[in-house]
């Protein structure tokens, strides 16, 4: 939920993705998730740092587990 918390001051999240030690946000639009990758790529939760990337939109990551 920190998670959810975190990203969604940013925009509509559709989707948490969460697999071995990464974790994919998926927002409703790109701008959305460009903004939020703007503000908080490279600062600390839980003690890590949250390196953020764009993922492409075909992936396989977004279907449901």
């Amino acid at each position: 939920s920190k998670l959810y918390n975190l990203f969604s001051n940013f925009g509509n999240i559709s989707c948490i993705t969460i697999k071995k030690e990464q974790i994919y946000i998926k927002f409703r639009t790109k701008e959305l998730a460009a903004i939020a990758c703007t503000y908080l790529n490279n600062t600390i939760l839980g003690g890590n740092i949250m390196v953020l990337r764009e993922c492409p939109e075909n992936s396989d990551i977004w279907r449901p587990i």
